[in-house]
């Protein structure tokens, strides 16, 4: 494996190079506060982040970068500063409540499975009644 000629230029100056690092962090970051720390942040946000910037930065490959070093620098630290904003209003938000999680879960739960009023053994042979209840079930 051998680097390009100009890898700490590119390191410095690549905007799609940093918009990919900060793409993986955004993915990696909160799985590692949830395993350290216990801190649980939003996902969704961060997960869209990271995919937008993945891909930003796999279509910024493909795009010539001109310009001047300052005006690059100046790309990325504004790319760098729209992450922090977003992480800061991602670490913010509170996560779902357990009745705001049902409220969406169960009526789709209960349109996929469809709702059976006798206990029966679903896929897998686990006793099952209703639209999918499985707790205390007895056929």
């Amino acid at each position: 494996m051998k680097l390009i000629a100009d890898w700490r230029r590119v390191v410095a100056l690549s905007l799609s190079f940093w918009a990919q690092v900060l793409g993986l962090l955004a993915l990696i970051l909160p799985e590692l506060a949830y395993a350290l720390w216990g801190v649980e942040t939003d996902p969704y946000i961060l997960w869209w982040l990271g995919v937008f910037l993945l891909l930003f930065g796999l279509a910024g490959r493909i795009v010539q970068q001109t310009g001047s070093v300052l005006r690059n620098q100046a790309r990325i630290w504004a790319v760098a500063l729209l992450i922090l904003l977003v992480s800061a209003l991602a670490a913010r938000a509170q996560p779902a409540t357990e009745a705001e999680t049902l409220a969406i879960a169960v009526p789709f739960i209960a349109a996929k499975e469809g709702i059976r009023l006798e206990a029966y053994l679903d896929l897998v042979g686990v006793p099952t009644i209703c639209a999918g209840s499985t707790r205390g079930v007895q056929l």
